[in-house]
């Protein structure tokens, strides 16, 4: 027999079954089996997955292959199969990165607050030292002590940094040494030091001196000499050390203040220009963990030294807030400018210096308007580069504020004669000038409305929304405003329907709401404008004026207006149906007969093929008939008119609605007309010709109708 001839032999095994196990470990140890065979056949039917941490080491599938592995024979042909990796599931994985970042953030914290209460614990007992032995020291002694105390940290922190293990510690003791440093540049200029011959030369040593340490601190922090913080930045650092000298000198306090923040303004933003989307603010340091990187040791120099600048001009040298204000609104804009592209800390703590030189520039409209303009800058940037709503919130009221130093920087008799010829021109000053801002206000109302049509497109119309409502709610606020007198009411009202009425119908995604807002608004220009012009009109006028507007808007909702306006012109003409039947029911005069045109537009629409509400419009036709009677009931003629009028509109009602309701009521307006005509004929009130002509005709369409 051919020892080389082999068959397929196909088995179906139990997968339960105690000697499963067992009948493989016979097969292999007697060579019908291979163990990579075996090993294939236990990972595909005899494994499971199994819940344990991701951090676990690497595991076997199972202990029954290791007892087949253990109790075959060990030979050097049998490959050796690895281990396997049991993998967790995403969710774990998740659950597991999750952990670690926080363990690592609490960490990280728990170590931090220990370095800073350290900080704290050093500076605080030096305090008390020199205190209690200040007097000792002359000024070069006494500047001495803070000399050495920094050179001390200086040291430390250079000897750490070479630590991979303490690099948080080396780095809590670089940021403290970087803030002492402008400390003693100021402190060298408060003792005077200059004006000896020995403070002089320690005064020159130790700024040469710190000046060196300085650089190779940012050095060290910026980790490789092809950082971001490029020379002109480092030199700016160094700078706002220097610039605490000669501050004894009149005026100079305010003006090295002012040139500081502005080179680094200057600097930091031709930096940014020059680098693109990579700043100085935005330098990743290998050595600090991600949810730290706010922690930059070159935000801390540069913003430390601003700060600093600003509080010995404000608290030491006594300089007024208000003259300081744009030189703290320029530092909050700095920060907001390096950080503009995401939320670090460092762009709310830029906003909330702009808030500050904001509220102290109140009394100052030129600065106030130079404030607002970098806001606007910030923001409008942003919104440009992230499309999100709040910047475009923050935008619109930033904006809006701006209208108050602007209108201060007009001279006061100008704004005078504004308001002498609008109190002329009102038949009354009540609210003057405070309502004059409702006209005032409005160009910004379409200056919003402008910059949502031009947000559409990149932001998929979210943007063109709010910016929407935003100009709605500020044009509602200006109509209240603008509402108790009579002449901002109708201006207001006018350019309010005016706007409307040419954007809303450009946008064919326009809400129902706007589309009834903007009939609402050219409805309420023409009253006003009406009671403007003519302030004395009675109740009979004002009832035509709305029966004339209604016969507009139902004119618009069964032939003129498209579709998407008949469902709202079609509300407000009942609207003003109700008003002017109220009106006309208030007085007694033989002009009430003009209501019937109600029932009759009623009525006509009713009988329009391609009119959406045909059958309530018929249905109200004839409701509106029956109250017609109590408003021509009082007088001979306008009664008669009202009955026959009602019979023959009944007529078309009754082919539209079709219901036996319609017909009786048919029946009974043309019997109560006939009833009325002969019982006026024999009071004499209606002549006999009279009476044949028009009951005559109405008989003979009866007949022919039945």
């Amino acid at each position: 027999m051919n020892s080389s001839r082999s068959a397929l032999l196909s088995l179906k095994i139990q997968l339960n079954h105690p000697a499963l196990l067992e009948g493989l470990d016979v097969w292999l140890q007697r060579g019908l089996i291979s163990d990579v065979k075996v090993r294939e056949f236990c990972q595909q039917n005899l494994t499971c997955k199994l819940l344990v941490p991701s951090q676990s080491k690497e595991t076997t599938v199972v202990r029954q292959v290791d007892s087949l592995q253990v109790a075959g024979p060990s030979s050097s042909d049998s490959p050796q199969v690895p281990a396997l990796k049991i993998s967790s599931t995403p969710q774990q994985q998740k659950t597991d990165w999750l952990t670690q970042i926080l363990q690592s953030l609490m960490a990280e914290l728990s170590v931090l607050w220990l370095l800073l209460l350290g900080v704290f614990m050093v500076v605080v007992s030096s305090g008390v030292l020199a205190a209690t032995q200040w007097q000792y020291f002359s000024p070069a002694g006494q500047y001495s002590l803070l000399l050495a105390y920094t050179l001390v940290f200086a040291a430390v922190a250079y000897g750490l940094e070479r630590r991979p293990q303490l690099q948080l510690t080396a780095r809590m003791l670089q940021m403290t040494t970087l803030l002492i440093i402008p400390v003693n540049f100021w402190m060298m200029d408060q003792l005077n030091l200059f004006r000896s011959g020995g403070g002089w030369s320690v005064a020159v040593l130790s700024a040469l001196a710190l000046t060196g340490i300085l650089t190779v601190m940012l050095r060290l922090s910026r980790g490789t000499p092809s950082s971001s913080l490029t020379r002109i930045a480092s030199i700016n650092i160094v700078g706002l050390s220097w610039l605490h000298w000669g501050w004894g000198q009149p005026g100079w306090p305010w003006f090295v203040t002012y040139s500081g923040v502005l080179a680094t303004c200057i600097a930091l933003s031709y930096e940014d220009y020059t680098q693109g989307s990579v700043t100085a603010f935005e330098e990743t340091e290998d050595s600090l963990p991600p949810h730290m990187r706010w922690l930059q040791l070159s935000r801390i120099a540069l913003m430390g030294g601003l700060l600093l600048l600003l509080f010995r001009a404000i608290v030491v040298a006594q300089i007024p807030l208000s003259q300081l204000s744009l030189a703290i609104a320029l530092c909050g804009w700095l920060l907001c400018w390096l950080s503009r592209r995401s939320l670090q800390p460092w762009f709310w703590v830029g906003v909330g210096l702009l808030i500050m030189g904001r509220l102290a520039a109140i009394s100052i409209p030129g600065q106030a308007l130079a404030i607002s303009g970098l806001a606007l800058w910030i923001f409008g940037e942003r919104l440009l580069h992230r499309l999100q709503s709040v910047d475009l919130v923050s935008l619109f009221f930033i904006g809006l504020q701006t209208f108050w130093p602007l209108t201060h920087l007009v001279s006061v008799g100008l704004r005078q004669q504004v308001v002498a010829t609008a109190i002329e021109w009102s038949p009354t000053n009540l609210g003057m000038p405070t309502v004059l801002w409702g006209i005032g206000l409005f160009p910004y109302c379409l200056l919003t409305f402008w910059l949502g049509a031009k947000l559409s497109q990149a932001s998929s119309g979210k943007l063109t929304e709010v910016a929407d409502n935003l100009a709605l709610g500020l044009g509602l606020v200006l109509a209240i405003l603008s509402f108790i007198n009579p002449l901002t009411r109708s201006l207001n009202l006018i350019v309010s329907a005016l706007t409307l009425g040419w954007i809303v119908p450009r946008r064919p995604q326009a809400c129902p709401f706007l589309l009834y807002l903007t009939q609402v608004a050219g409805l309420s220009a023409l009253f006003a404008s009406i009671a403007f012009c003519f302030p004395r009109l009675d109740l009979t006028v004002w009832a035509s004026i709305c029966l004339g507007a209604m016969i507009l808007e139902w004119l618009m909702s069964g032939w003129f207006g498209t579709l998407r306006w008949q469902k709202s012109a079609w509300d407000l003409g009942l609207s003003l149906a109700a008003i002017s039947y109220v009106l006309w029911s208030s007085q007694t005069q033989i002009w009430q007969v003009l209501w019937l045109m109600t029932p009759l537009m009623l009525t006509v629409l009713g009988s329009l093929t391609g009119f959406q509400q045909r059958t309530l419009a018929a249905g109200l036709g004839m409701a509106t008939l029956v109250i017609a009677q109590t408003l021509t009931f009082t007088w001979t003629t306008p009664r008669l008119i009202g009955l026959l009028g009602s019979t023959v509109l009944m007529f078309f009602n009754t082919r539209t609605l079709k219901h036996p309701l319609a017909g009786g009521l048919t029946i009974g307006f043309g019997l109560s007309f006939i009833y009325a005509a002969l019982w006026e004929l024999f009071q004499g009130q209606v002549p006999l010709g009279l009476f044949l002509l028009t009951v005559r005709p109405f008989l003979e369409a009866v007949v022919r109708l039945g």
